[in-house]
């Protein structure tokens, strides 16, 4: 039997919120049990129906979506949030990471990549990998022009060139033609980039990297 995922929904525009819970009628392992328009309602919503997912605005009446990201947080610890949103401001992008996003989606993204988003989030992957997102990171990573700095030897010259990349949200096929090494050796020294730096996944450690004036 194919399980369930119980989303809530939280957008100050009703149409936008209807016209998403019909759509997610069609796909099998999802059901709306819920549609919040402002931050009251978000936090009252999920606690009485205990999502496994939520699609979160930014902007709403009552308080801003990373306010009621905080909160639900603390309320459900393993419940997924995906922010959704049209800001394509890398500071937006970062701050929901920091505060346990598992995925952010442009409005004007397709269907299928918030679907694809949402169901790489429920396998616990972090997902930012689609077009105008990666040149958030892109544009992130270029402003950035602090020195490297190995940090005690944290990383090597390898890593530190590789998690360079990682931040201009370069995929492994990407990374392994531009340093000319095999698909495998970059999976390699990613481990051991996440081990360093104490982090699960890509964007734990672009954000880390941040921190210790790697990037």
């Amino acid at each position: 039997m194919i399980r369930k995922y119980k989303v809530l929904i939280v957008d100050d525009h009703k149409l936008f919120c209807e016209g998403l819970r019909q759509l997610i009628k069609f796909q099998n392992h999802l059901q709306v049990v819920g549609v919040a328009n402002d931050a009251r309602g978000a936090i009252a919503t999920a606690q009485r129906e205990k999502p496994d997912i939520v699609l979160l605005d930014i902007e709403m009446p009552g308080g801003d979506g990373f306010e009621v990201l905080g909160t639900l947080k603390a309320i459900l610890p393993d419940v997924i949030i995906v922010m959704l949103t049209m800001h394509k401001r890398e500071e937006y992008l970062i701050r929901a990471l920091e505060k346990g996003a598992c995925g952010y989606v442009l409005k004007d993204s397709s269907l299928g990549e918030l679907f694809d988003i949402i169901d790489s989030s429920i396998k616990g992957e972090t997902r930012l990998e689609y077009k105008t997102v990666r040149k958030i990171l892109r544009d992130f990573a270029r402003k950035s022009n602090t020195p490297v700095n190995l940090v005690s030897d944290k990383l090597t010259r390898r890593e530190v060139e590789i998690l360079q990349l990682v931040a201009k949200a370069y995929l492994n096929k990407e990374i392994a033609v531009n340093l000319k090494l095999s698909e495998y050796t970059v999976k390699n020294h990613l481990a051991k980039i996440y081990e360093k730096l104490d982090c699960h996944n890509r964007i734990e450690a672009i954000l880390a990297a941040q921190r210790y004036g790697i990037i």
